[in-house]
């Protein structure tokens, strides 16, 4: 009766996401931008999600859109090896002396022409 149902209603979506965050075990929402559906996991259930709500498949174990082609621990030794991928692309073009288009902002690697100054 003190409180207004306004504030109860956001206390409530409040203590409701907290509760969905201290426990990522066992909570989880869908990766889809904008879609906000809350699902259920246990150990052990089948780590493919299909999104009843937007559609998208993800995989719960690995928190990524699901990867058919391969299975969890494939796809992490795979992502743990490649994951450096901006690194080395950073290492490669300072090496070879590329440049950003001052137009587009892609790498490009200047091999004759002339300079065109872009205002």
């Amino acid at each position: 009766m003190l409180i207004d149902e306004e504030l109860i209603n956001k206390y409530q979506e409040y203590s409701f996401q907290r509760t969905i965050e201290v426990n990522p075990d066992l909570f989880s929402f869908c990766p889809t931008a904008d879609c906000g559906y809350i699902f259920f996991w246990e150990k052990g259930d089948n780590p493919d999600f299909l999104c009843p709500k937007c559609d998208n498949r993800y995989c719960f174990k690995c928190r990524v859109d699901y990867h058919s082609s391969l299975s969890c621990e494939q796809y992490q030794k795979w992502a743990k090896e490649n994951g450096k991928g901006d690194q080395l692309f950073e290492k490669l073009v300072e090496k070879q002396n590329y440049k950003k288009c001052p137009k587009c902002q892609r790498w490009v690697e200047k091999a004759s022409g002339y300079e065109i100054n872009y205002k």
